[in-house]
């Protein structure tokens, strides 16, 4: 069975499943191009980390640039300005803190936090309009070593090749005994249930997190675990979880299956989804560590 080296731990890896790159070029057509990321690659491979558990895509080059997250900002419900996990980190913040949001996006965050704590504030992004938007709020983007309370990143590692690097930058930065929360795509909650969720697979994200798989990172990294925070359903997904489990079925019926799809969505699974949301596993885990002293 092939294997290659763990970007994570540097141990090995074994082969998963290969993915044809025509299948991803022609699923993300409807919001960009992105062939030029799978050139002379007839599929892409998924590995799993056998130290822990964390799965990634190879090759690396086929990660996203800033202009194909520019392509997708442009979506309107990309870059939403506040969120549940947003709301779980918030509480690890203390008034006058400094806090580092690698992939900061345009500051939303940041910025709400300045208003409300009156915090220092720094950033990572490679989104140039973005990163421009972002400084305009009040957030820096030059931050020195063991000068932040709080490290933390929202729906960012997922998109990493080389996760080890950025995981040791969120450390470097953050004082001992300060946070640092990651925020990710659950891969143990409906996601693992969908046979192709092109979004969560190359030239978007580049990595499968799970509780399991973070639990294991004290091992390599100079990190406590703390907690997880597994989100439950939420409304904005109420509809990729009906997909998933039932709508899918109905996808060869061509255009009936469209119109049914909407009515019975509509009508009958979005009522029942919604009184079932709060027990239902949902798209998002944050997960919490403090570095050690």
């Amino acid at each position: 069975m092939s294997t290659i080296q763990s970007p994570l731990t540097g141990g090995s890896a074994t082969l998963t499943k290969k993915i044809p790159t025509d299948k991803l070029i022609a699923a993300y057509a409807r919001y960009t191009d992105v062939s030029r990321f799978f050139k002379g690659l007839e599929s892409i491979e998924l590995y799993t980390c056998n130290d822990t558990g964390y799965q990634f895509f190879a090759p690396f080059s086929i990660a996203g640039d800033g202009p194909f997250y520019e392509d997708l900002s442009k979506e309107p419900l990309y870059y939403v300005p506040w969120k549940d996990e947003h709301t779980v980190v918030d509480t690890y913040i203390k008034k006058g803190d400094t806090v580092l949001e690698q992939g900061c996006a345009t500051g939303s965050f940041l910025a709400t936090e300045i208003a409300r704590k009156q915090i220092t504030a720094y950033g990572t992004e490679i989104n140039e309009a973005a990163k421009s938007e972002a400084r305009s709020k009040g957030v820096s983007f030059t931050v020195t070593s063991n000068s932040v309370d709080v490290t933390c990143s929202f729906q960012v590692l997922e998109h990493i090749a080389e996760t080890r690097p950025y995981i040791e930058e969120a450390v470097s930065a953050t004082k001992p005994g300060g946070y640092v929360i990651f925020s990710v795509p659950n891969n143990d909650g409906f996601l693992k249930d969908d046979s192709f969720c092109f979004l969560n697979l190359p030239p978007h994200h580049m990595g499968l997190w799970s509780e399991s798989s973070f639990r294991k990172l004290s091992a390599f990294f100079p990190l406590d675990f703390v907690t997880a925070h597994a989100e439950h359903l939420q409304p904005n997904h109420y509809r990729s979880h009906y997909q998933i489990y039932f709508g899918n079925k109905l996808v060869p019926l061509g255009f009936l299956g469209k119109v049914l799809n909407k009515i019975i969505f509509m009508i009958v699974a979005r009522p029942l989804i919604a009184r079932r949301a709060a027990k239902l596993p949902g798209h998002t885990i944050v997960a919490v560590f403090k570095k050690r002293a």
